[in-house]
């Protein structure tokens, strides 16, 4: 029994949006353990990564600098993603609370959440970070 259109094209949507929200998770654990090639991995070598106060990061040898001198969160916690798929094209639209260990106390303090725009693209076999946007939520 094949399936129609409409339902490989949902089966595929289904499958992206799994995907790319997979990425945003490999994505924060490798900035956690500080594991650099698996972090690169996730952005197609032209990627940009635009944080607050700064101009973008645009490529993997700029990106690879940034991360050398990141402080590491204790973890990032994503919320709320909604993904959206269009073919090879994706976007990403999430909330995510960054829980910072104390330097002084064996405690973790929760920052402010925060708001992460992605743009992701499908290349080779898998998902991408084209560009991906973290700022401060909208009020």
């Amino acid at each position: 029994m094949s399936s129609s259109y409409e339902e490989q094209r949902t089966l595929q949507a289904m499958a992206g949006r799994a995907a790319v929200q997979d990425l945003s998770i490999r994505q924060h654990r490798a900035l956690e353990e500080g594991d650099e090639v698996t972090w690169l991995g996730t952005f197609v070598v032209e990627g940009v990564l635009e944080l607050p106060g700064q101009d973008p990061i645009s490529g993997h040898a700029a990106l690879g600098r940034w991360f050398a001198s990141a402080r590491r969160p204790a973890c990032v916690i994503l919320a709320d993603s909604v993904v959206r798929i269009d073919g090879v094209h994706g976007t990403q639209e999430s909330r995510a609370l960054v829980a910072t260990p104390q330097s002084t106390q064996e405690q973790t303090v929760f920052g402010a959440p925060v708001v992460v725009s992605d743009e992701v693209i499908y290349e080779r076999g898998r998902w991408y970070f084209a560009r991906r946007k973290v700022g401060a939520p909208q009020v």
